[in-house]
């Protein structure tokens, strides 16, 4: 039922996919059945969402690991680079890595998808949790507000990026790859960009 749903949310929207039309992609006979499983749509969302983040969120735990014992996790570079490319590599690898794309980005977007949010769950992302305080000791001197409203903005810019690729492009295959890989590089460049930047001064004044 989750691949039916991720499927048909990523083709034509969450909102334009009934309950009834999952089921049948699904082989369901039972109306009952999402209800049963999930007890609604908003938390079948979340469970195929969960599914999905707990492949990424082991991914880059390995990565942000291997940083430590390299003795580079205090290097922003690197830093974003483990935190992009265990979303980016996973993509690339997995069959379902556009659909989870396309799907995850509507409820990022969606006010009325928000939600959502509470019914994830949160040990899936624990290791976006553990690379948002190793990034932050990489700043000490950015106010926490504008560190934490910078790592927003470039998480948003990060699925709007590859979620408009993989649209126009369709999943990364051996045509597209390395049009794949000059878009990742650039997102983390834009990234550690984002995260050094100097901040303004209007607001370092207190003139936001």
């Amino acid at each position: 039922m989750l691949d039916a749903a991720e499927r048909l949310f990523a083709e034509r929207g969450i909102h334009q996919v009934s309950t009834r039309e999952i089921l049948r992609a699904s082989g369901q006979s039972n109306q009952a059945a999402l209800t049963y499983h999930f007890g609604n749509r908003l938390r079948l969302i979340a469970a195929l969402l969960d599914r999905r983040n707990g492949v990424i969120n082991d991914l880059r735990h390995l990565r942000l690991d291997a940083l430590v014992a390299e003795g580079t996790d205090q290097d922003l570079h690197a830093l974003v680079e483990a935190v992009v490319t265990s979303v980016t590599d996973v993509i690339r690898r997995e069959a379902w890595g556009r659909d989870f794309v396309l799907t995850s980005v509507q409820v990022l977007l969606d006010p009325q998808l928000l939600e959502i949010e509470a019914l994830l769950d949160a040990s899936r992302r624990s290791a976006y949790a553990r690379a948002f305080g190793m990034l932050r000791r990489t700043a000490p001197g950015l106010p926490a507000t504008v560190f934490e409203a910078r790592m927003r903005m470039l998480g948003l810019g990060l699925s709007t990026s590859l979620a408009k690729w993989l649209r126009a492009n369709g999943p990364v295959d051996a045509s597209n790859a390395r049009r794949y890989e000059t878009m990742v590089r650039d997102n983390i460049d834009y990234m550690v960009g984002g995260l050094s930047a100097p901040v303004s001064t209007l607001r370092s004044r207190g003139k936001q």
